[in-house]
């Protein structure tokens, strides 16, 4: 961020509010979400899918989700797996998914490559009438832009060369 605070409580969740309306409209009944981090959209859209599959990398992340589900009593619409994307083991679900959700994460996968694999397998998974949902991701042509952008906006005389080392 431009001034490495938080972005703003009503930003946020007005971004949150947006992007779960688009999904609501998919009208998922089992959820499959890639990256669901601390339950931003899980949280939003629980009460209208019968099933959600939450994955993270991060054990925190599912841990701290699990703890919220069951003080609300969600845990019996939830199946959590802490694993890579890549990595999801689909033999062991036990539905099969019509709504994947990759919100705020494809930025952060290694390549490409990666990429296209998840979305094959995915799709080799998926109901046949189902949806991915692909949101929030920046796009890199603009990388460079961004970075002196904020280079500029806290240094207020930026060189090509300032960001060139910055972005190295």
């Amino acid at each position: 961020s431009y001034t490495n605070e938080p972005i703003e409580k009503n930003a946020m969740k007005e971004f949150v509010q947006n992007t779960v309306e688009r999904i609501k409209e998919l009208n998922p009944k089992i959820i499959l979400e890639i990256g669901s981090g601390n339950g931003l959209i899980l949280f939003n859209i629980i009460d209208y899918c019968t099933k959600y599959y939450a994955t993270d990398f991060s054990i925190n992340a599912i841990t701290y989700v699990q703890d919220i589900s069951k003080k609300y009593d969600f845990h019996n619409k939830l199946l959590f797996f802490c694993c890579a994307a890549d990595k999801l083991p689909f033999s062991e679900l036990q539905y099969k998914f019509d709504t994947v959700i990759l919100n705020s994460v494809v930025q952060y996968f290694p390549s490409i490559g990666y990429l296209t694999i998840l979305i094959n397998k995915l799709i080799t998974n998926i109901e046949d009438s189902g949806q991915i949902f692909i949101g929030d991701v920046r796009d890199y042509r603009l990388l460079e832009c961004f970075h002196y952008s904020i280079l500029d906006y806290k240094t207020k005389n930026v060189s090509k060369s300032d960001l060139e080392l910055f972005i190295q």
